[in-house]
């Protein structure tokens, strides 16, 4: 299961780009020297997503999503956080988080929660197909787009993992009802654990 949900996140990050950096490319001859010197400080993608995978498997959630957040919406994150934590917490607020909590507590929380989302997904399934031929497509577009800020050696990188990532989307079943009952018996009995 780990395996999957690597490999989900992992074409999350190459589909919606959301690492900055990641995309960033090599300096032109033409560039300004800050440029250039930008450029040159821009780390390899490959070793960016060795080390989400790194801090995946060692369990580092904030350390996970901060490396897949531009450092700009990470910084807004924060300050947000930092400002709702100073609110004082309402009876209110106390009695929602108490009822959000207990959906994951309750002994029969699985079976409430995929009673829920079975319709949802059965909703979703339809559109599977073109959504994963969308997503792929886009991956085809920024590799051969020249707008897309690749490089020679990224654009390369891509196109030679496309094939791998076209079967693994084709052979992956992303709305499995097996596999969220079995991701949500995780959750629920992580979430009775913490008491």
């Amino acid at each position: 299961m780990k395996t999957k949900v690597l490999s989900l996140s992992l074409l999350a990050v190459i589909l919606a780009g959301t690492s900055s950096a990641l995309w960033a490319s090599e300096a032109a001859p033409a560039r300004a020297p800050a440029a250039q010197v930008a450029a040159v400080a821009t780390p390899d993608p490959a070793v960016e997503i060795k080390e989400l995978a790194r801090r995946f498997r060692a369990g580092d959630l904030a350390g996970l999503a901060q490396g897949l957040t531009p450092r700009s919406r990470w910084e807004e994150a924060r300050l947000a956080f930092a400002t709702a934590s100073n609110k004082p917490t309402t009876d209110a607020d106390r009695a929602r988080f108490a009822e959000k909590i207990r959906r994951f507590t309750a002994p029969d929380a699985v079976d409430q929660l995929m009673l829920k989302l079975e319709p949802e997904m059965a909703k979703a399934r339809p559109q599977l197909a073109g959504m994963t031929l969308i997503a792929l497509g886009a991956m085809q577009v920024a590799i051969k787009s020249p707008d897309t800020k690749l490089t020679e050696a990224q654009r390369q990188a891509l196109e030679s993992a496309l094939p791998g990532i076209q079967r693994w989307a084709g052979n992956t079943d992303f709305l499995s009802l097996d596999l969220m009952r079995r991701a949500l018996t995780v959750l629920t009995d992580a979430a009775r654990r913490t008491g």
